[in-house]
């Protein structure tokens, strides 16, 4: 097994981790070998900042640190180590098996102290998806935010055309307008189901409980479920695109249930679709508090004047499908 080093400033620790330690604590067991006065270590820390240590060997008269190895923690048996405590962990905290492949979000191999592994364990639950006497399914703030706050960043579920492109459909010359968007229709929809087919059956789930407005006009109900909550993703696009054919639109879950609609700007003389405004409902009263408008003057986002509720928002649109970021407006 490859071992783990430790490397510092002035000495470097090899540690000889046992089969099952993902978690190793570092303690010091001679309180005498710490750097004395603190000021000096810093100083050190800053020169060495500027300049190559030539010698990173244990200096001489140095006893150094000695460590040793914690038991692999689990989900089910976390360590609450003390505050002071430094140590060694995987944030989040990967499965046995787990690889890259099989855990592509991947982990950070962390070394803080156990303060600072508590304060990312305790990260505050920002979001609560729950029902309304009066518009159904909505999502509240379950705490305080302030300006710039990320509220939300969430991978799709399924990312789409907004439509089958007609012009790669065999269809009898005499068809009309109208019988070549019923056949595009209906074959984005065999498509559709295809790509629902192959989502987990929890997303699944999720993705037929979210409203479809569009039960009337010829949507099928995948369709229509995309047509209701989908979200465009700028910049992902087919080569030579031409609009509205060959543009995407991707449906998130959470995100499906923020009060949402798409707003124009105009840059350089031309309108785009350049953002959505978002409204997030206080959890503590479950009502609608209209406020004053405001606006955020950002050159990277562009918003624009948006009603206030009792928190607004604004998606980031991506130009991948890594997921959208929910960012917070001004409060003022």
């Amino acid at each position: 097994m490859k071992q783990d080093s430790l490397t510092t400033a002035t000495t470097t620790r090899v540690l000889k981790p046992t089969q099952d330690s993902s978690s190793v604590s570092l303690l010091n067991i001679d309180s005498a070998s710490l750097p004395t006065p603190l000021e000096e270590a810093h100083a050190c820390t800053a020169e060495l900042s500027f300049n190559i240590a030539e010698n990173t060997a244990k200096p001489k008269g140095y006893q150094g640190m000695n460590y040793r190895n914690a038991p692999r923690q689990t989900m089910e048996n976390q360590t609450i180590h003390p505050d002071d405590q430094t140590i060694i962990t995987s944030q989040p905290m990967p499965g046995e098996s787990n690889t890259l492949a099989t855990f592509r979000d991947g982990w950070a191999e962390c070394m803080f102290t156990g303060y600072v592994k508590k304060q990312i364990l305790g990260f505050a639950i920002r979001l609560s998806v729950r029902r309304n006497r009066y518009r159904g399914l909505g999502m509240f703030a379950a705490r305080g935010m302030k300006t710039g706050d990320l509220i939300l960043d969430e991978r799709p579920m399924l990312v789409a055309p907004v439509l089958s492109d007609p012009r790669t459909i065999a269809f009898p010359e005499n068809f009309t307008k109208d019988q070549i968007l019923q056949a595009a229709i209906y074959e984005y929809e065999k498509t559709l189901g295809f790509c629902f087919r192959c989502m987990p059956k929890e997303n699944q789930q999720a993705f037929m409980e979210l409203t479809n407005c569009h039960q009337r006009d010829g949507s099928g109900t995948p369709f229509g479920i995309i047509r209701t909550n989908e979200y465009e993703v700028e910049g992902l696009k087919d080569k030579n695109a031409q609009e509205p054919f060959g543009i995407y639109t991707a449906v998130w879950d959470k995100l499906s249930r923020l009060n949402h609609r798409r707003l124009m700007m105009e840059e350089e003389g031309v309108q785009t679709n350049l953002y959505y405004k978002v409204t997030l409902y206080q959890l503590a009263t479950l009502s609608l508090m209209y406020g004053r408008k405001l606006a955020a003057i950002s050159r990277a986002r562009k918003f624009e004047e948006a009603e206030q509720t009792a928190a607004v928002g604004a998606v980031r649109k991506t130009g991948g499908t890594s997921g959208l970021s929910l960012i917070s407006f001004p409060q003022n």
